[in-house]
């Protein structure tokens, strides 16, 4: 636990993980708090004043000429202090094959959410469009 300037949830950063790596099973539950007012003293913080949950668990198998191949679902949940969604992911389930030279071949189903607390407008050309913001170039 992390802490800087301020008390209780203002200045505080917390994770905690529960992780199970094994030859035949593979899992993790994490949690991230990040108060408000948390400044590091040494690197950055993606966003302050929110919570991470994480999650997955499936079997990995290791069949032959291949690092490892598994299959399971994944949950990434970010919410602020109120526990109020701001975004998640939830791939179901998803399955991965790496070969011993460290290839990669990925599918899931992914499902996401995101949730804009600030109203904002859009310009659109014909089909295409983005958020009405300042550029600064």
């Amino acid at each position: 636990m992390m802490h800087s300037e301020g008390w209780g949830q203002s200045g505080n950063a917390l994770g905690l993980r529960l992780l199970y790596p094994n030859f035949h099973w593979n899992g993790a539950l994490n949690f991230d708090q990040i108060g408000q007012g948390f400044d590091p003293a040494l690197g950055f913080i993606d966003r302050p004043g929110i919570r991470v949950y994480e999650a997955w668990l499936g079997p990995e198998w290791r069949p032959t000429g291949f690092d490892h191949m598994l299959v399971w679902p994944y949950l990434y949940m970010r919410t602020d202090l109120d526990d109020r969604l701001i975004d998640s992911v939830l791939w179901l389930p998803q399955f991965e094959l790496e070969t011993k030279s460290r290839d990669h071949l990925l599918l899931a189903p992914i499902l996401t959410q995101e949730q804009f607390f600030e109203p904002f407008d859009l310009l659109c050309w014909g089909s295409l469009c983005r958020p009405n913001v300042p550029v600064l170039g």
